[in-house]
């Protein structure tokens, strides 16, 4: 099995098991997640945060997402365009409309994000202790993020999505940090 087979095999494997939570074991951990990343200053700073709309057994983003418009954080949200993604900035859910694959994208008449010093909510199905994570197989956030050396990285998995090492290739930016129901694991200093 070569490395990409690897990473697919790793990938379906960490989904599958995501898919088999039970309601009340997601919800649990999904707000202990939430807790974390609220307890975390750092997020509050005002700077814009770049956040993924949960889908599917994703980590709920939601309430985070109505956290940080309660707080007034300036918050774009992805919106995908052929093999590209970018950052559009959002004011409430109502700006939201079904898109790539039936998530929920920025509408079109949202303005373009300036990333700046904002900070990235990453999602993915499989992550490491030094923050390398498989994602779903579309290089969506990796081409994003190659472009987009700026912005500060997190990301939110629930504790078995985490491995001792994955596959990485040349062009993987680590995340920063990563919240999970346990714990935070810093992989570099966010500063």
């Amino acid at each position: 099995m070569d490395a990409r087979e690897k990473k697919s095999a790793l990938r379906r494997e960490l989904l599958a098991q995501r898919n088999r939570l039970k309601p009340e074991e997601k919800e649990k951990m999904d707000r202990q997640i939430l807790k974390r990343l609220l307890d975390w200053e750092p997020l509050w700073t005002g700077r814009p945060v770049f956040l993924y709309l949960s889908f599917g057994s994703e980590v709920n983003t939601w309430p985070l997402l109505e956290e940080l418009f309660r707080r007034k954080i300036p918050v774009a949200a992805p919106r995908v365009a052929g093999r590209e993604m970018d950052f559009y900035r959002i004011h409430g859910k109502e700006e939201l409309r079904a898109g790539y694959k039936g998530i929920p994208e920025p509408s079109a008449d949202c303005p373009k994000a300036e990333t700046g010093e904002s900070v990235i909510l990453v999602p993915g199905a499989v992550f490491d202790r030094r923050g390398y994570r498989i994602g779903y197989g579309g290089g969506y956030y990796d081409r994003y993020l190659a472009v987009h050396k700026n912005v500060k990285t997190l990301a939110a998995a629930y504790p078995f999505q985490i491995v001792e090492e994955v596959i990485r290739e040349e062009w993987d930016r680590p995340v920063e940090r990563i919240f999970t129901a346990v714990e935070e694991i810093v992989s570099m200093e966010f500063l």
